[in-house]
């Protein structure tokens, strides 16, 4: 993302249900509640406008992450930062291929475990 090589981003959602949406004039809804099920980062977003304008590094988040003080949340906290750790480390191109076959392996792993916390 900070490259720009990848700039869009999509949503999966369950609306809302009782008085949490609000019918706007121009035709639009405000959902001013969700129940969020899944973001993620794609090359050609659904919506034009659904743009990633700006990236932060993974120690950015760690902040927020803190905040929630669950227990679930401070593990995966520590697998983002190791996950960070070796980005850093392969984008700085000291690894064989295996090594990234790895960390792919590594991250998809840790996209099923923060997919069972938000369940």
């Amino acid at each position: 993302m900070q490259g720009g090589s990848v700039r869009g981003i999509s949503i999966g959602y369950l609306p809302p249900k009782g008085g949490k949406v609000e019918m706007r004039s121009d035709g639009t809804r405000l959902l001013k509640e969700v129940r969020l099920m899944e973001v993620s980062v794609c090359p050609l977003p659904m919506a034009p406008r659904a743009r990633i304008t700006s990236a932060k590094s993974l120690a950015d988040v760690e902040l927020v992450l803190k905040s929630l003080r669950s227990e679930e949340m401070e593990d995966n906290l520590e697998r983002l930062l190791e996950i960070d750790r070796e980005l850093r480390r392969l984008l700085a191109g000291r690894d064989p291929e295996v090594e990234k076959a790895a960390t792919l392996q590594q991250l998809q792993a840790f996209a099923l475990e923060l997919r069972k916390v938000a369940a």
